[in-house]
């Protein structure tokens, strides 16, 4: 095999590489989706899904032209309006992702920051918002939070 073979192959499998790897994030977030619409319907809450208007701020950041608001779910939990979803966060050079809990009441429908150290709740005006910054929670914990405010604990 040729120089001009051996470089064709290693581009090939490197592009090869690139694809299969878009494939994987495209397929977890597929699948991400999927368990949140499902996690929806359990709870009776609407999937929304795509972008929803800038009327929460987070750590200061408003969320105003941010390009990745997905995800998105609302409706009312024991007498409490809420809405979740994931959002991407800049923090000038690097961004990420983070999930969001937002209800439409006081901090301490969120007894849950007493035990973890790693959630944070923030008030924009009068909703409460829960998160860990800088993770995006499985569809399993961000059950059990809407559990809890369902259940008014």
């Amino acid at each position: 095999m040729g120089g001009n073979a051996t470089g064709a192959a290693i581009a090939l499998l490197f592009a090869a590489a690139i694809c299969f790897a878009g494939w994987l994030i495209v397929s977890k977030q597929n699948r991400r989706t999927r368990d949140i619409q499902n996690l929806a319907e359990r709870l009776g809450l609407r999937f929304v899904g795509k972008p929803i208007s800038a009327w929460f701020g987070l750590d200061g950041r408003t969320m105003q032209g941010s390009p990745l608001v997905r995800n998105v779910i609302e409706g009312e939990l024991g007498h409490v309006s809420v809405v979740a979803f994931d959002r991407r966060i800049s923090d000038g050079d690097r961004s990420h992702l983070c999930t969001v809990v937002a209800a439409r009441a006081d901090a301490s429908v969120f007894p849950a920051t007493k035990f973890n150290s790693e959630l944070t709740i923030e008030r924009s005006g009068d909703w409460s918002l829960l998160c860990r910054p800088a993770e995006v929670m499985p569809v399993e914990e961000l059950e059990a939070y809407l559990n809890d405010l369902a259940a008014g604990r």
